[in-house]
């Protein structure tokens, strides 16, 4: 099935194939198409570098803290959560030991990874479609509102999306050369992702899945012996260094995994949905959001009659990362599945050429149907260019977490002799151990009221409300019984607002 398709498309053909070198296929590049890509690059650093400096949120914290301020054979051998993405801390670390200690400086691994995915979408979009549809998600990557948001972030994720998106532009490569190379660097790039971030290891299995279909439907059999050497060598690299680079650390691994955690009790299946479509409508704004849907869907059948492998690939490890999390009963959050971004924009921009094919058809003369055929793409693409860049501006209007705000209302705030306290780890670990307050955290109703008692006035700083709600519930019953809001600092995380609340104080 696979076979006969791609092999009538050219898509994954091995015979008279170019050099596709990641060298070369740079050096092809027209020149004029050599300055869009520069001018793409260009803006894309502007709008990561914007705000690159602004405070921290709670992940990035405990990253710092837990996993980069260490020394750095502590940072390779010890594993204290499943916050600590091991290649990001590594990289972290010799970027604060050059720069110093900034957010900017903690944030550069991320900000160059998501920089440098962008000419790796055109790399991977013009191996299996054409250079307008390559050059426009390319772009559409550059603005979009997460992948900026990302970019901004001390975490693994654009290295996982730089990596998902080279490891798929030399699987596929492989399959078309048959160059045991290819396989190689493969291998290299998906044990840096794994290193990066575990999901990879359920991506490359994915992976290893889809190119077994597609060779075992493959009828060149002295090719496919051949191919399958090559491709088992490749996955098996990969294998092979993932472990190498864990293993140091493997029993710290194996004993964290062994408690399952107790998030999942709020980043569910259904959680993660929603939040999602949450995430869409901020960067699509509403209706707009089902016309891309639409647009995506005929991108996905366009694929899949061109090329089935190259559609397996882009989506089946996401869906792989999501079973997993399900089956296993892990914690599921929007943000293990970023790394598809630059695959579900290649698919969307071919649904709007292939729509854009579809409303042209009736049309009987010749130059203007071509003309509409080449037109309605661009149009398209202008709008959701315009839509991406009106979602820019939430980004940039406040901070991930306003914890420094917060910190700095409250003490104002607040008269000799009352108490700022906090719950929930969100806010007591950070002005605990970042900001170097000694606050009290209060973890019970029967602590807040013992607290009023004593003090008369608590002040009391908390965020990640539905997290406190379903594991310290009676503790937020309390508060909204006893508590007045005085003060909600916003961020850009969800969930992430930081509200300063006030409890016993006569006058409530």
């Amino acid at each position: 099935m696979f076979s006969g398709i791609e092999a009538a498309h050219g898509v994954l053909a091995r015979e008279g194939t170019p050099d596709m070198s990641l060298r070369n296929e740079l050096q092809r590049i027209a020149p004029k198409q050599g300055y869009v890509l520069a001018a793409i690059l260009f803006i894309g650093a502007a709008l990561r570098i914007y705000g690159l400096d602004s405070g921290l949120w709670y992940d990035e914290i405990v990253t710092l803290i837990d996993s980069v301020r260490p020394p750095l054979r502590e940072i390779v051998t010890h594993f204290p959560s499943q916050n600590d993405h091991l290649l990001y801390s590594v990289l972290g670390h010799i970027s604060i030991g050059i720069f110093g200690e900034n957010a900017w400086s903690l944030r550069l691994p991320a900000f160059l990874f998501g920089l440098l995915s962008l000419p790796i979408v055109y790399v991977l979009g013009v191996s299996v479609t054409s250079r307008f549809e390559a050059t426009a998600a390319a772009a559409l990557l550059a603005i979009s509102y997460h992948h900026i948001w990302f970019s901004q972030n001390a975490r693994g994720y654009t290295i996982l999306v730089f990596c998902a998106l080279l490891a798929t532009h030399l699987l596929l490569r492989g399959l078309r050369t048959n160059q045991r190379s290819d396989f190689v660097a493969f291998g290299v790039v998906t044990a840096l992702a794994a290193y990066a971030h575990l999901t990879m290891i359920i991506v490359a299995v994915a992976q290893a899945l889809v190119v077994a279909a597609y060779l075992l439907a493959s009828r060149n059999g002295r090719l496919q012996a051949n191919a399958w050497t090559n491709a088992v060598s490749g996955f098996a690299f990969a294998g092979l260094l993932t472990v190498l680079f864990y293993l140091p650390l493997i029993l710290d691994i194996r004993s964290f995994f062994a408690y399952p955690s107790e998030t999942k009790k709020v980043a569910t299946a259904s959680w993660a949905i929603l939040e999602t479509l949450k995430g869409l409508q901020l960067a699509y704004m509403g209706a707009g959001v089902f016309v891309g849907a639409l647009v995506f869907v005929v991108g996905c059948w366009s694929y899949l009659r061109q090329s089935p492998t190259v559609l397996a690939l882009f989506f089946v490890p996401p869906l792989a990362v999501f079973a997993t999390a399900v089956v296993l009963q892990h914690p599921i959050r929007p943000r293990f599945f970023f790394f598809a971004a630059g695959f579900a924009l290649l698919v969307i921009m071919r649904g709007a050429v292939v729509v854009a094919k579809w409303i042209a058809r009736p049309i009987s003369r010749q130059s203007l149907r071509d003309d509409l055929e080449h037109v309605l793409p661009v149009l398209a693409f202008a709008g959701m260019a315009v839509v991406s860049v009106l979602a820019l501006p939430a980004g940039y209007r406040h901070p991930k977490q306003d914890y420094e705000g917060a910190l700095n209302y409250a003490v104002a705030k607040s008269l000799p002799g009352e108490l700022i306290a906090s719950v929930g780890s969100g806010t007591s670990y950070v002005f605990q151990k970042y900001y170097r307050r000694p606050w009290r955290r209060l973890r019970t109703a029967t602590e807040l009221e013992a607290a009023q008692k004593q003090f008369g006035t608590v002040w009391l700083l908390y965020t990640f409300e539905p997290y406190i709600e379903a594991l310290e519930p009676e503790m937020m019953k309390a508060i909204r019984t006893n508590c007045m809001e005085v003060k909600i600092f916003q961020g850009t995380i969800a969930d992430g607002n930081i509200v300063l609340a006030k409890c016993g104080h006569p006058s409530l």
